[in-house]
């Protein structure tokens, strides 16, 4: 169940998300994350969206489809009702993908409010522990910028080298009272 988001041609990063959600109510909600998602940054990428439900994933042929694209994600959207654990099969599921993540940059969103005072805090503290087990940001709202992956071509080292920050101004034009030397 694959959507893209965004159509100008002019886009070079593609960004992945995968969305698990619970019931209808909760895909709206994610909907709208990504509908917010898309117009935040749809200057420099495309999205392509894939969604799935709890169900879905209960099915083994889906779940190890989900899986696949899970691995390779840039996002990972958890659109469930707080307070509860999630389902032995969405669990699995999200064991199994993270194990085989390897070191892919990427963020876990969990939508859903946290629970009130004295009510179990399922599903973000085990999701908080996963992205943490994966090596992935958690989030609960979009994100300030896109910009987590490090470049590794010889040009995109050049280009950050020659950029001139607020930080390296200030050092460059930083100078120093002169010490005096007492006799």
């Amino acid at each position: 169940m694959k959507e893209k988001r965004g159509t100008a041609p002019e886009r070079q990063q593609c960004c992945s998300v995968v969305v698990v959600h619970e019931n209808p109510a909760c895909r709206e909600a994610a909907a709208d994350f990504c509908d917010h998602l898309v117009e935040r940054y749809r200057t420099g990428c495309e999205f392509e969206v894939n969604w799935w439900s709890f169900d879905l994933l209960a099915q083994e042929a889906s779940a190890r489809q989900a899986g696949e694209v899970a691995r390779q994600a840039d996002f990972v959207v958890f659109a469930c009702t707080a307070g509860r654990e999630l389902p032995a099969p969405v669990r699995t599921w999200v064991e199994n993908w993270t194990a085989a993540r390897g070191e892919a940059e990427g963020a876990v969103v969990v939508l859903t409010q946290p629970p009130a005072c004295g009510e179990g805090a399922e599903p973000h503290v085990s999701l908080r522990q996963i992205a943490h087990r994966a090596g992935m940001d958690y989030l609960t709202q979009l994100p300030p910028s896109l910009g987590w992956q490090i470049p590794d071509s010889p040009e995109c080292f050049s280009e950050r080298a020659a950029k001139m920050t607020s930080v390296l101004d200030e050092i460059l034009h930083y100078h120093p009272a002169p010490h005096l030397a007492r006799p």
